[in-house]
């Protein structure tokens, strides 16, 4: 029994990033053993750590029907074609029984296990090639600048992968603030060291999970917004588009926007909460219930937790990712499924390189520049040789601002490592960790920057440590 429990709660603990429907989570719930399903629901349902060493054996001689040359090629399989070209191979094509398969992963299912459904069955197969996936090995052959500029050089699709990060230097904390994304462009220029990135390599696709439109504004043209956009809202009840632009008025004002065709009731005002005063601690009677509405709200068209993606990116990416040959990562911690993940369904031949103020610890890229994106993505638009055009046009509201010309400074690398600090840069624990490793004193790196570049460098390490 206790085993049993063990890989139900390995698996389980992968339902966030899992699709797992309600009939599957009823057959898991269905164990033929002595207690019934109503205590096993509970325990299950006790939040603990989930030790997932727990859901692996040893399998030696007869216990293990695949020879090492066999599960090779199983991993080459799924770490250059992917989870579904796996499963379509093994699984449809082969006909292999999943607890088969699931042994060369090192899973010998539970005999009370074994006797579920397909669908079951299938879900447990999924985890076990997601973890194979999140296992990517770093390429080797490339851990200096020079070889970042040669990979976006001589790549032919680059898929560029943004996250707010890009969006910092124009003031956009939030949905179209004050301070959001036109007022901040009148101001800031800087933005154009991230956007004009994009424009000027025509060969990259940009999934952003942005949904301030930044990169529509700067002019990008092959943009996917994973997650949706205020570019455009839909009525929740006859589901006619319009611009979002159409409904900014009644958000800014803070009013609920209704459908202009539907039948319904005249805008009613939003009740503002408190701040720092949660929904389940609000107690006072005084105050009202927030109103109801018709169902002729008018819905930006952005994904909120809950939904699932747009079928464009599920499309998007099965196409992209036969063609990709480098995947760029800038300013994102990749903390949202399933965008999230996208580095990992990649083939793992295909170079990936971060850029980001910190780092992300649960991807292996092949390259990681840390500081802030501006920074980081002008110096290599400065070691390309690509001239960084003026600022698109703005509305007229907007008067243009004069470019400078950007100065960069030269990053510092982490030993011999494949890691280049650039202004901005927080490595934290992780890169005290790393600097550990290699044998780096504070003191060492601290002298190194004053010898190079003076006063500046040291001060950066000195934030770092």
């Amino acid at each position: 029994m206790a085993r049993v429990l063990q890989q139900l709660q390995c698996f389980l603990a992968y339902a966030d990033e899992i699709e797992l429907d309600n009939d599957t989570v009823q057959d898991l719930l269905e164990i033929d053993v002595e207690e019934d399903d109503d205590a096993i629901a509970e325990d299950l349902a006790i939040e603990r750590v989930v030790d997932m060493t727990s859901l692996y054996s040893t399998l030696e001689g007869d216990k293990q029907p695949w020879s090492k040359q066999d599960i090779r090629y199983m991993l080459i399989h799924l770490k250059q074609k992917g989870m579904n070209s796996f499963i379509q191979e093994y699984v449809k094509i082969r006909e292999i029984p999943i607890p088969k398969l699931l042994l060369a992963f090192g899973i010998d299912l539970a005999p009370a296990l074994h006797q579920k459904r397909m669908d079951t069955h299938l879900y447990f197969l999924k985890v076990a090639l997601s973890r194979e996936l999140q296992r990517r090995e770093r390429l080797g052959q490339y851990s200096t600048i020079e070889d970042a500029i040669n990979l976006i050089n001589n790549s032919q699709k680059i898929i560029i992968l943004t996250g707010a990060g890009i969006s910092v230097s124009c003031g956009i904390p939030d949905f179209r603030s004050q301070n959001g994304i036109y007022a901040s462009l009148s101001q800031n220029e800087d933005y154009e060291f991230d956007i004009e990135f994009f424009r000027a390599a025509p060969k990259g696709k940009n999934y952003t999970q942005n949904i301030d439109t930044l990169e529509h504004a700067a002019g990008v043209r092959r943009v996917l917004n994973c997650h949706g956009s205020f570019a455009t809202a839909r009525c929740l009840q006859c589901r006619r588009q319009v611009p979002g632009s159409d409904i900014e008025g009644s958000i800014m004002s803070q009013q609920v926007p209704l459908c202009t065709v539907c039948p319904q009731q005249p805008p009613l005002p939003i009740k503002p909460r408190r701040k720092g005063k949660r929904a389940e601690d609000d107690d006072d009677d005084d105050e009202p219930d927030l109103p109801e509405f018709p169902p002729s709200i008018m819905k930006p068209d952005i994904t909120f937790f809950g939904e699932k993606l747009d079928d464009a990116f599920d499309k998007a990416f099965a196409e992209d990712r036969e063609q990709a040959d480098l995947l760029l990562i800038i300013g994102t911690s990749l903390k949202v499924a399933p965008v999230a993940d996208l580095p990992v369904y990649l083939p793992h031949s295909i170079p990936q390189i971060l850029i980001n103020k910190t780092p992300v610890k649960h991807i292996n890229p092949d390259l990681i520049l840390l500081g802030n994106a501006d920074d980081i993505v002008g110096h290599l638009c400065h070691r390309l040789s690509w001239e960084l055009p003026s600022s698109p046009s703005k509305p007229d509201s907007i008067s243009p601002v004069a470019s400078q010309a950007p100065e960069f400074q030269q990053p510092d690398r982490v030993g011999d490592s494949h890691i280049w600090l650039f202004n901005g840069a927080e490595g934290g624990q992780w890169l005290r960790k790393i600097q550990r490793q290699m044998g780096l004193s504070r003191e060492t790196n601290e002298s190194e920057g004053e010898e190079q570049d003076g006063g500046d460098k040291a001060t950066k390490r000195a934030k770092l440590e």
